[in-house]
């Protein structure tokens, strides 16, 4: 099996123990094309290594998580909305 395993996240299963974890925010043709090969093979599985192995357009930290409102505060680097809604998300913490 492939030791890459990309699955969505359900805003229910975004609980406090994501608090101080870092994010990687997926570039939007990152995720364009990893969307096209998804469509492509007919539900067959999607392309996880592809949107893995391409660039980030950043990265943020989750500050709070408010799991009753299925809301994450995000701390990041610059101002505004964040170029692509999908993240890759890891075992990394930040602790200021």
């Amino acid at each position: 099996t492939d030791p890459i395993q990309i699955t969505a996240l359900p805003s229910s299963e975004i609980t406090s123990k994501f608090q101080h974890s870092v994010w990687a925010v997926c570039h939007p043709s990152a995720v364009e094309k990893f969307e096209r090969a998804d469509a492509a093979s007919n539900g067959g599985g999607k392309k996880a290594r592809e949107l893995f192995l391409a660039g980030v357009a950043g990265f943020v930290v989750v500050e709070k998580v408010d799991a009753e409102r299925e809301m994450v505060s995000l701390l990041s680097p610059c101002g505004g909305s964040l170029p692509s809604g999908h993240m890759l998300v890891g075992d990394v913490a930040w602790m200021e």
